[in-house]
């Protein structure tokens, strides 16, 4: 008996020491969390159903310990084989980990982040800028062209009326088109606070568009960069009285003729500042129109050719048969091409030789 009792007091004697070792490695406050957990529940329980119920817990935080431990040791696999360390990720300790982890907080890891932040933010703000600006140069180009047109019709009359083409902003996008075409983008960076607290919310917009569906990337970069996509575009006919009408809004109205007249107009003028006839040196004049004045009736045919002759170019009109006796009373040369099998031939006419060739047909 007395050895059972000299064997149970160096048990306990060890129980102590052990006790006593791992409470020295607590933290203070959950020292006392400990004690005062033990105080409240030695009041209540015999020292038997104490140990019962720490055993129960023990086992089910064994249980989770394990569980966590495995996570652990899959993340640690994945840290080693992705940065090449020599760490063993079943360590029963964190430590090789936790020096790895010092090591590259010493080595101002987070301050190469926050610089690697603001480049990128940089860039985005560069990208922009220049995005915006090259908005900026199609759109003035569109305007420009627009205004070479206009010089070019200046002082020409299509029959009794005049031509005017004129631009506007699109309604659903004039926020952008204000914010692109503000003459304070060029005083300075877009971003600087007068110019956002006036447009930030247009580029914001702008870009969000361009992000919002990856999936349309290509389409909606193909959209925005195209200048009519903030444009509208009408033609302004003034007739011999002055008064004036937008082809937008008259022209469902019009004749099929009339509609005509409008096309002729911005091609011809389009091929007289392409040609720079307005410089009055020798340069190609050469236009050709194919299935030309199909809808326009006499009188009309006789002012788009006198208008193309006063615009200084030398036609070749394309049209059929039934179209010609309308055609050669106002051009020079007359050819007529026709068919047999496999065999074409051309031959020259004149007024007159259709004329009689009518009345034969008569």
């Amino acid at each position: 008996m007395t050895q059972k009792i000299d064997a149970l007091k160096d048990k306990v004697s060890l129980l102590e020491t052990a006790c006593q070792e791992f409470a020295a490695a607590l933290e203070e406050e959950l020292l006392k969390r400990c004690e005062l957990k033990w105080e409240k529940e030695s009041a209540k329980r015999l020292p038997g159903a104490l140990l019962e119920n720490y055993s129960g817990s023990r086992a089910g935080l064994d249980t989770r310990l394990g569980k966590q431990m495995q996570s652990l040791i899959r993340i640690r696999t994945d840290f080693v084989h992705l940065f090449d360390f020599p760490g063993d990720p079943e360590a029963p300790d964190n430590e090789a980990f936790r020096r790895r982890h010092h090591l590259l907080a010493e080595s101002h890891l987070q301050d190469y982040e926050e610089q690697a932040r603001e480049a990128r933010e940089q860039a985005e703000q560069s990208f922009q800028e220049h995005f915006i600006a090259k908005l900026g140069e199609y759109i003035k180009g569109a305007e420009e062209d627009i205004k070479e047109l206009n010089r070019a019709l200046k002082n020409m009359r299509f029959g009794s009326d005049s031509y005017h083409f004129s631009f506007s902003a699109k309604s659903e996008t004039r926020r952008y088109y204000e914010m692109i075409m503000d003459k304070g983008i060029y005083q300075g960076s877009i971003f600087r606070e007068a110019f956002l607290k006036k447009h930030g919310g247009a580029i914001e917009e702008l870009f969000a568009e361009i992000t919002r569906r990856e999936y349309e990337f290509q389409e909606t970069m193909q959209m925005l960069t195209d200048y009519r996509s903030f444009l509208d575009f009408d033609i302004i006919i003034t007739d011999s009285w002055g008064n004036k009408s937008h082809f937008s809004k008259v022209a469902r109205d019009k004749s099929g003729g009339e509609t005509q007249v409008p096309f002729y107009v911005a091609i011809l003028a389009s091929f007289y500042q392409a040609y720079q006839l307005y410089r009055k040196q020798d340069t190609l004049r050469l236009v050709v129109f194919d299935e030309a004045f199909n809808r326009m009736d006499a009188d009309r045919i006789e002012e788009a050719v006198t208008f193309m002759k006063n615009l200084g170019f030398q036609a070749l009109i394309v049209a059929p048969t039934g179209r010609i006796r309308l055609i050669i009373p106002h051009v020079n040369t007359n050819l007529i091409v026709m068919k047999d099998g496999f065999h074409s031939f051309i031959e020259r006419v004149s007024r007159k030789n259709l004329l009689e060739i009518e009345k034969e047909d008569a």
